[in-house]
């Protein structure tokens, strides 16, 4: 027999629970207990107290399913071997023409590397060497960056800059190439100091890239071949230093089993007192 309307409303009728007298709800002195009405809105509590608190998600472990990719790769990497070796190989480019290799007279084939690998790639390593915190390490990379677009520019035709030098202003090429060399000699310089407590092989570099811009500088004031020829020798000298270092570098951030020897100066001060954590070691 199918429920009547009237059946449905009996069953499913609700009914205001009565209140309750604190009185009475107190109970007797004896203090046993006294039920209490509970309305829609205290089960509602007791059943959230009572619900099992939500399980955390668990974490997807990615590292198997993305070889390529692995996790311990999605980091910030070691961005010097890419500024080290956009700077060699665009130094020993302008090195080997300047040492007239092959009889090449026009350095003007360097201007696609200065501008892409030596410019823009060092410039990129020296923002990412802002981002792990190295300050010396930064500045170099894009001081040189900018150098070696600056030259590129130089050297670039449509930048109109060589043919301002042209007629009665040719005499002046030589003299203002020598003014911008010995700007970035004065650079290097200051960079020269900064590695008496870096690497041996540093120190070597920047050594190298000084006495290159320096001999660059008089060849160019003094317009002499044989001069610009030395400047030449000393900038191959840097850039394979500079691929030494770069190999150092990217060996050891890709945990490579040889690495290259650096001659770590970081425990020895200028004055040779040799100091490690901070203090003096007495026996030296």
């Amino acid at each position: 027999m199918s429920p009547t309307i009237e059946n449905l409303k009996n069953t499913f009728v609700w009914k205001k629970p009565e209140p309750v007298d604190c009185d009475a709800e107190a109970g007797p002195s004896s203090g046993s207990p006294v039920a209490r009405t509970i309305n829609d809105d205290d089960r509602t509590r007791i059943e959230e107290r009572a619900a099992p608190a939500p399980a955390p998600i668990a974490r997807t472990d990615t590292r198997d399913t993305h070889p390529a990719f692995p996790v311990e790769h999605r980091k910030f990497g070691n961005p010097a071997p890419l500024g080290l070796f956009g700077f060699a190989a665009t130094t020993l480019m302008l090195g080997l023409y300047y040492v007239n290799a092959r009889d090449i007279t026009v350095p003007n084939m360097v201007v696609g590397m200065a501008f892409c690998f030596g410019g823009l790639a060092q410039l990129l390593a020296g923002m990412w060497e802002f981002g792990v915190g190295n300050t010396f390490g930064a500045t170099v990379f894009s001081s040189y960056g900018g150098f070696w677009i600056a030259y590129a520019i130089i050297l670039f035709p449509p930048s109109g800059i060589l043919d301002a030098f042209s007629g009665d202003k040719a005499d002046e090429l030589s003299d203002a190439l020598g003014i911008f060399l010995m700007v970035w000699f004065i650079v290097s310089l200051i960079f020269f100091f900064g590695t008496f407590k870096a690497s041996i092989v540093m120190s070597t570099l920047l050594v190298f890239v000084c006495m290159g811009y320096l001999l660059l500088m008089i060849g160019q004031f003094r317009d002499q071949i044989s001069v610009l020829k030395a400047g030449g020798v000393f900038c191959c000298l840097a850039a394979f230093t500079a691929f030494y270092i770069g190999a150092a570098e990217l060996h050891a951030s890709a945990g490579a089993y040889c690495l290259l020897p650096v001659g770590n100066l970081k425990e020895t001060s200028v004055h040779g007192l040799c100091t490690k954590g901070g203090k003096k070691n007495e026996g030296a």
